[in-house]
C-alpha cells in the first residue's frame, strides 16, 4: 500500500517508490483524481502480473451509483463478442438519422475488452466501466 502526492495531469507517471510497489504487487487499485492508466508504471506492473483496476476520479456518490450494480460477470460475454467483431472486422460503419457517416478502418487492429474484473495475472480494466474498444494498432 502507498499513498503518494496527486498527479497534474492524466497520465503523469507515479513517483518511482510507487512505481516500484505496483510492479511487486498482486493487485493494484489506483483511486486517483488524475489518471495513471496509461503510463509506463501501469504498463510495467501488469508485465510482472499485477491485476490492476483504475479507479480515476472514483467518489462516494459514484460506488453508491446504480453503476457500480452492474453485473460485469453476465456482460462480460457481450463485451467480448463485440471486441472480437472489431478483431475480426476490416472496417466499422457508424450512421445515425441526422446524417452521422463515420467509417472507420479496422484490419489489422484488435478488438479489446474491458469487463471490470481482473481475474487473472496482467488484467487491466477500470470502474465501473465496461466496453469494447479498439487498439489503435
Amino acid at each position: 500500500m502507498g499513498i503518494m502526492k496527486s498527479r497534474k495531469l492524466d497520465g503523469e507517471e507515479p513517483t518511482e517508490c510507487m512505481a516500484g510497489t505496483m510492479r511487486k504487487a498482486d493487485v493494484v487499485l489506483t483511486p486517483v483524481s488524475k489518471s495513471l492508466a496509461h503510463t509506463r508504471s501501469i504498463d510495467e506492473a501488469l508485465k510482472e502480473g499485477a491485476r490492476v483496476l483504475s479507479l480515476a476520479a472514483i467518489s462516494e456518490e459514484l460506488i453508491s451509483s446504480p453503476a457500480f450494480k452492474a453485473d460485469f460477470k453476465e456482460q462480460a460475454p457481450v463485451v467480448e463478442k463485440i471486441a472480437q467483431l472489431f478483431t475480426e472486422a476490416d472496417e466499422l460503419t457508424v450512421t445515425s438519422p441526422v446524417g452521422t457517416n463515420l467509417k472507420v478502418g479496422l484490419k489489422g487492429r484488435r478488438g479489446n475488452a474491458h469487463k471490470c474484473l481482473i481475474n487473472d495475472p496482467g488484467q487491466f480494466s477500470a470502474a465501473p466501466n465496461i466496453e469494447a474498444n479498439i487498439f489503435s494498432c
